[in-house]
């Protein structure tokens, strides 16, 4: 199973290191989420002011065995996907979060920023800037299930191209995967309480208020329903369709995260 410790590389020689050694790394961040989020300096530059503070903490949590943690997680959540799992970097996401899943020439790969994990931390109410390395267990059956839908249906894996309806779905469906491997909600672990409540209260409102919106596309709308802070949760919009899709049809989690956009919206929206 392909777990890249691209971390090794940037402790022993920085970003400079990175670039030299996995250079198609840098170019699936940007090629998943554009220029913008990595601010003038590009996502080439070694001396992005992101890194300094991502090579402190990475030094904090470099003996929590992460490749083999990581490889045993994956390999836990394929004995229920399609294919084999995904390639898995093990590094830094630049501050943006602590897992994603990018896009490498068009393949779905996962990243796990490791400057947002450290052993201390202790579980709290979300928002939250550190993790446990024990919360990557919520995380990477996540990014793995994104990257089956990904190969599944063809989706292009970056938000800069799918629309509102896939990027719903994709989040809803990894959540529900997730949620069923795991025994439990996850979604309570990064969404703020008051936030899920006032989605779930008012979710047959909210679904018939972005149908408008569903075929918009890029990182704007990514922006508006995913972002730190979104008003309205895109995550628990798209887990409430997924689970409507489910009590009427009455599919597993498997099967639903490999059906297409359009057949799930055409039961959960009516």
């Amino acid at each position: 199973m392909p777990v890249v410790p691209l971390y090794r590389s940037l402790l022993a020689g920085g970003w400079q290191e990175v670039a030299r050694r996995y250079p198609e790394y840098p170019a699936a961040l940007e090629e998943t989420y554009g220029p913008e989020p990595f601010g003038p300096w590009g996502v080439w530059d070694p001396d992005h002011p992101a890194i300094p503070a991502a090579l402190a903490q990475i030094r904090r949590c470099a003996g929590a065995g992460w490749e083999d943690r990581a490889a045993a997680l994956l390999r836990a959540a394929h004995r229920h996907l399609p294919g084999p799992p995904p390639v898995c970097y093990l590094g830094t996401l630049l501050g943006l979060g602590p897992a994603a899943t990018l896009s490498r020439s068009g393949e779905p790969v996962i990243a796990v920023g490791l400057e947002r994990f450290d052993p201390a931390a202790r579980p709290g109410p979300p928002p939250r800037s550190l993790y446990h390395p024990g919360e990557l267990e919520e995380m990477l059956p996540h990014e793995a299930a994104h990257s089956a839908r990904f190969r599944a249906l063809g989706l292009p894996p970056t938000p800069r191209l799918l629309s509102l309806a896939d990027m719903l779905l994709l989040e809803g469906t990894a959540l529900l995967f997730t949620d069923w491997l795991l025994g439990r909600e996850t979604l309570p672990s990064f969404l703020p309480v008051p936030d899920l409540v006032r989605v779930v209260a008012a979710g047959p409102l909210l679904l018939r208020a972005i149908q408008p919106e569903l075929g918009e596309r890029g990182m704007s709308i990514f922006t508006r329903y995913f972002g730190t802070g979104a008003p309205i949760s895109g995550y628990a919009l798209g887990l409430a369709l997924v689970r409507r899709y489910q009590e009427a049809t009455g599919e597993d989690p498997v099967a639903i995260l490999l059906t297409p956009t359009d057949r799930i919206l055409a039961v959960a929206l009516t």
